[in-house]
């Protein structure tokens, strides 16, 4: 319960008791408060003269950018705390501007250091400083929205508290054209989101009965071969495997008893799709490792073709008579990663193993720019419209983002490692978006991650504690639930709110009786339709498409509260 503030002062008690909550509240929930709860806080703050306290909020929240602060720090020489309140905004490789801001900052320390005699210049210094400085700033895109305080009645957190509001439902508040915010008798009240997940009661799929599995027909012969990549179409009736040797296959499912709308199911056999012609897609392969070759596969919003690449040249083939239309870029070096430009198809972007991305047009084989930032191998790309930015991920947990308008890199961060656990060397690492264009999947080997992307905060986290590891993950179709593939084949559905573990469903439930445990999915695919659907691409080069029985209907119950 939170006992009211008085109108002549603040208990410590209290205070401390009201900061820790706030504070708890900011780091299990950074991504998904709104700015105006962020200013508030800052604003009670300020007014009970906590001024180490807001400022480092400030930083760590990245929300507000205190201008005058930052002048103060530059007039007394405060060089490191000023690098550090920057960092809370921006690192020195994330663009031009702020690679120019730190070093303006440690040119003049240095030159202090070497003259401490002439206080004079030093502050004529320092104040010219501050003025390029504040130039710097105001012109990096990284500082865009957060060098302006709305103004804001006083002691609006104070009288919040004291209606009790902070225990109620009601309607948010928002800013005003002039920057002011609402007066507002409420807001809506705040769901806390777990780091490690849980919270709910995880439902056990362990038995055939309690599902509905569907291994697709198939040739496969040679068990080494592996389904390396698979995706359902945009139409929601097809499935789409790139197997390891490079050969693709494509299933259909036909209108049916089972499938009145021609819809892929676990409940109706498919068929294995082929041409007329016979020809079958088969990406041209590495000829040094084929070995360690990267598939890669992207399919058009029409699901009219598909680009695809196998450790060679980058291939584009029509999906209707699987002829290979032309091929791109001839390696070295070879794509490692391929993702389509959700607006325009014909631009797609193309990670290489020399770590750059080229945005290249299909149609003219131009290379309209390269973006440079990463050191190591990217293992995943991911646009948004939303935010209009591409987001791109490496070998070493690496996430750069990049803006669409102008192609330049703005900002960076690592995935933070698991407390207790070692992280391998390498360890591929996927991005995915969420339908609303703003939150974001990350995932590797050890870790699950939801991501607020147009800030890398995070604000959902979930471990492995298998020992096995994580082979893949993506967002349901409705973006409302997440499945992720282990190792020991086990399929682990969470909600994408906060990553709490709905349900476990075990290889017993989907697999063949006894199966290996050298079998198990290295990729999973969501129907973009069919919420509760996946299908998953074995080790042992077969597909499954699996759904929840008539009496199960989901995977799991959703906790009370979630959406």
């Amino acid at each position: 319960m939170l006992l009211p503030l008085t109108s002549t002062g603040t208990s410590p008690t209290i205070f401390f008791a009201l900061f820790h909550f706030c504070w708890s509240i900011l780091f299990s929930a950074m991504a998904t408060l709104e700015k105006e709860l962020m200013f508030l806080i800052l604003q009670y703050l300020g007014e009970e003269k906590y001024k180490e306290t807001v400022h480092r909020l400030e930083s760590e929240s990245g929300c507000y950018f205190n201008m005058r602060y930052f002048e103060e720090l530059v007039t007394q020489g405060e060089w490191d705390e000023m690098e550090k309140y920057l960092s809370g905004f921006s690192k020195i490789e994330d663009n031009q501007q702020s690679k120019q801001i730190f070093s303006e900052i440690r040119k003049q320390k240095d030159l202090e250091a070497l003259d401490k005699t002439n206080a004079h210049l030093s502050t004529s210094a320092r104040g010219a400083l501050f003025r390029d400085l504040k130039n710097l700033i105001e012109a990096n895109p990284l500082f865009r929205d957060k060098l302006d305080f709305p103004r804001l009645k006083s002691s609006m957190l104070r009288t919040l508290i004291n209606r009790g509001c902070l225990a109620d439902q009601s309607t948010p508040f928002a800013a005003t054209e002039n920057n002011e915010l609402r007066t507002l008798p409420t807001w809506k009240s705040k769901r806390i989101y777990k780091f490690v997940g849980g919270g709910s009661k995880v439902t056990e799929i362990t038995k055939p009965s309690q599902c509905y599995s569907l291994r697709l027909p198939d040739n496969v012969t040679d068990t080494k071969v592996k389904v390396s990549r698979l995706i359902y179409t945009n139409c929601g009736s097809q499935v789409l495997a790139l197997a390891s040797n490079g050969e693709h296959k494509l299933w259909k499912w036909e209108n049916s008893d089972d499938s009145l709308d021609g819809k892929a199911t676990a409940k109706a056999q498919p068929v294995l799709w082929t041409p007329k012609n016979g020809i079958t897609m088969i990406n041209e392969l590495s000829d040094a490792y084929p070995e360690v070759a990267i598939p890669c596969l992207v399919l058009s919003k029409s699901d009219s073709y598909i680009v695809s690449a196998s450790g060679g040249k980058i291939s584009l083939f029509n999906m209707v008579t699987f002829k290979s239309v032309t091929t791109y870029i001839p390696p070295p070096p070879a794509a490692t990663f391929l993702e389509l430009h959700p607006s325009d198809n014909n631009i797609i972007g193309i990670a290489l193993e020399d770590s750059s991305i080229q945005i290249y047009n299909l149609v003219t084989s131009e290379v309209k720019a390269t973006l440079k930032g990463h050191r190591n191998r990217i293992t995943g790309l991911a646009f948004s419209v939303a935010l209009d930015i591409l987001v791109s991920s490496c070998v070493d947990t690496q996430l750069c983002i990049w803006s669409m308008a102008g192609w330049e890199k703005r900002s960076s961060t690592y995935m933070d490692k698991p407390r207790g656990r070692l992280m391998p060397a390498v360890s591929d690492t996927r991005v995915q978006f969420h339908q609303n264009g703003i939150h974001m999947l990350v995932i590797n080997e050890k870790q699950i991650a939801i991501y607020h992307a147009e800030k890398l905060d995070w604000f959902g986290w979930w471990v492995d504690k298998t020992g096995g590891g994580i082979t893949s993950g993506a967002y349901s179709g409705d973006s409302q639930s997440i499945f992720a593939s282990l190792k020991d084949g086990t399929v682990c559905v969470f909600t994408a709110s906060n990553l709490s573990l709905l349900c476990r469903i075990k290889p017993t439930a989907y697999l063949p009786s006894n199966p290996s445990k050298s079998v198990y999915p290295l990729v999973i695919a969501a129907h973009p339709s069919e919420a509760n659907q996946f299908a998953v691409g074995l080790s042992n080069g077969h597909v499954y498409v699996v759904e929840p029985s008539e009496s199960e209907g989901r995977w799991g119950t959703l906790p009370t509260g979630s959406t």
